[in-house]
């Protein structure tokens, strides 16, 4: 793990994320954190002012991992850090946290930035199979109908 440069990174521990006496709440079915649950305390995040900080988790494999879980520990839930703040190479995954914001449990921007999460692999994902592919067509893949409401209003608009 590495954290930003001018931050200290403390109380990392890597938890069994299915063991119920460290965890209330095992993740949700299909979701597996092959690095474990990793809990951190990150110190020195811009003096409280709500800053963003990134970590690095090094990982020797990142085939599968599609994002970061979070565990909140006051609520016993589990939640996706937004795919905007999690970038995925091949050898680490980078978490963009902020202090007292998203990715911080304990809510206050005070310079610290406490993150119990870990990088996560979905089983229960859907597989999909494209045939007939054309070269220079696009796909969307997982992208919803728009509802007939909307379309209506995008023809409305177009009217001159």
């Amino acid at each position: 793990m590495e954290s930003p440069p001018d931050t200290t990174l403390s109380s990392v521990a890597v938890l069994d994320p299915a063991d119920t006496a460290v965890v209330a709440v095992p993740p949700p079915a299909g979701v597996t954190l092959p690095t474990g649950l990793v809990s951190l305390v990150l110190s020195g995040a811009g003096g409280g002012g709500g800053s963003d900080q990134t970590v690095t988790i090094f990982t020797p494999d990142t085939t599968g991992v599609v994002g970061y879980a979070k565990y909140d520990t006051a609520t016993q839930t589990w939640t996706l850090l937004p795919s905007d703040r999690v970038a995925i190479f091949a050898d680490r995954v980078e978490i963009r946290l902020t202090d007292g914001g998203i990715g911080d449990d304990d809510g206050v921007a005070n310079g610290t930035i406490s993150d119990p999460g870990g990088i996560f692999t979905d089983s229960a994902a859907p597989l999909v199979a494209v045939t007939g592919v054309v070269e220079g067509r696009k796909y969307v893949v997982g992208s919803a109908p728009t509802p007939a409401w909307c379309r209506q209003c995008r023809i409305a608009r177009s009217r001159p």
